[in-house]
């Protein structure tokens, strides 16, 4: 058999077989880089009618907060007028004082209520997009010359409009509006769907009776400046001029006068008297002083403080340049407590409508096991609050300001709308790191933020709002 030795055309086989295996390689990757852009676009469309959706968030967002800002202050100052002629209808009662304040927070929760009911008639109506005159959208509206990104109405739940609601706390009523609903985007046909939960809610209305909060001082500051020693001694009758003081008698016959007394101090007794705009300066220790409803004092001790009861103690200014150590300060009202060291409670502890300063810690000594409260006041502590036992409430728009641990009891925090606590570290409960700081009436700042938050004024109405989104 004749064998075969011509290989003529085998190049071209191999050159065939290769444009073969390159136009199916060809074709694979051209299929991926279809599929990988139609994914891309895939991808942007949904980005894209997020966005559409987001924006439409954004709007009724700002539309609901427009309005409700606009018109809340009409609507409350209306409704707190007549709060006020029941409040004092109220107080004229011949009833116990107990019994007053309970019928006017009963009567002030009505009030809120009203409020939360006018309000909420001004923001129906607004679930619909319609854009008002000169009115602009946000700047994420994306337009191109085949498509245009849009967002629906919002579709209220189950079409129930504005709600009010309320949350009961300790029988006081906290009243808040909510409109929760789904907002659709949609770009190029591709949809997105957004939930909203928008609540705004309403201050208290109860304000206890007394007078205003002291304005325009600055709670880091001493309130007081240290006179130097008269060179006369007081006599029985004190009036408009500085000197030595020798026994408590003179305390309560001074008139808009500085007496100034040397060494330790032993008063051993109560003192009941409106002073008159009167100072008291003692450049060594009070030791023993009990002010039982006392008005109009000020005091300024250069080494420790025990007041052992303070019942109520109203318009008046404290200093001490070391530690003000407590039994029972059941209702300080109206003043100014300045405290360079310690301040160290026994049994009660009330603040109301005043400022308290307290260059170290503020803590309980003993049993400890009653309540701290905390009223229409800005406090400022410089280092810990350790009240391990007890409760702690924080209430009427305060401010609390703790420049390291807020250690608080089993007993729980109570923190009412409106008020704040404002830490640099940790909340502490039992010896355990809290999670508490999770809470919207609780905010960590650093220590330069802290000095700035606790020198505002509380005791206007605070209005506050939360926004959720649920994608």
């Amino acid at each position: 058999m004749k064998r075969t030795t011509n290989e003529q055309g085998y190049a071209l086989l191999l050159v065939l077989f290769l444009i073969f295996f390159i136009l199916l390689a060809s074709a694979v990757f051209i299929k991926g880089s279809i599929s990988n852009a139609k994914q891309e676009k895939k991808v942007d469309m949904n980005h894209l009618s997020v966005v559409a959706a987001e924006m439409g968030v954004d709007y009724y967002q700002n539309k609901y907060k427009n309005v409700f800002f606009k018109e809340k202050k009409d609507v409350w100052n209306h409704l707190y007028e007549q709060f006020t002629i029941d409040k004092q209808e109220i107080m004229s009662k011949k009833i116990s004082e107990v019994r007053k304040i309970e019928e006017i927070r009963a009567k002030s929760n009505e009030y809120e209520r009203e409020v939360a009911i006018s309000l909420k008639k001004k923001l129906e109506g607004l679930e619909n997009f319609i854009l008002d005159e000169g009115e602009e959208l946000n700047s994420r509206i994306v337009n191109s010359r085949d498509s245009k990104i849009t967002f629906s109405d919002l579709k209220l739940l189950d079409n129930q409009g504005v709600r009010v609601q309320s949350i009961n706390n300790n029988n006081n009523l906290t009243y808040y509006l909510v409109i929760e609903g789904e907002i659709e985007g949609n770009y190029k046909g591709e949809e997105s769907f957004l939930n909203l939960n928008l609540i705004f809610y309403i201050p208290d209305m109860f304000v206890e009776q007394g007078t205003e909060l002291p304005s325009n001082i600055n709670i880091l500051e001493n309130p007081l400046s240290f006179i130097e020693r008269p060179k006369v001694n007081c006599d029985k009758s004190i009036t408009n001029s500085p000197c030595v003081g020798t026994s408590k008698t003179q305390l309560e016959s001074a008139n808009n006068s500085q007496i100034y007394f040397v060494g330790n101090k032993n008063w051993n007794g109560a003192i009941s008297h409106h002073f008159n705009n009167s100072e008291i300066y003692v450049d060594g220790n009070i030791e023993n002083i009990m002010l039982k409803g006392a008005t109009g004092i000020k005091i300024y001790s250069k080494g420790e403080f025990y007041l052992k009861q303070g019942e109520p103690l109203s318009n008046s200014i404290i200093v001490t340049d070391s530690n003000l150590i407590t039994d029972k300060l059941n209702r300080l009202e109206s003043s100014k407590l300045f405290v360079k060291g310690n301040l160290i409670y026994t049994n009660k502890l009330n603040i109301f409508k005043s400022t308290v300063y307290v260059g170290d810690d503020l803590e309980v000594s003993g049993n400890g096991n009653t309540d701290v409260k905390f009223n229409n006041s800005n406090v400022y502590i410089n280092d810990n609050f350790k009240h391990p036992k007890g409760k702690t409430i924080i209430s009427g728009n305060s401010r609390v300001c703790v420049g390291n641990d807020f250690i608080y009891g089993s007993k729980g925090l109570e923190i009412e709308t409106g008020s704040k606590l404002f830490i640099t570290k940790n909340i502490i409960t039992n010896g355990t790191i809290n999670s508490y700081i999770n809470d919207k009436r609780i905010e960590k700042v650093t220590k330069d933020e802290l000095k700035y938050l606790c020198n505002s004024t509380p005791n206007e109405q605070n209005w506050e709002y939360d926004l959720d989104v649920n994608y």
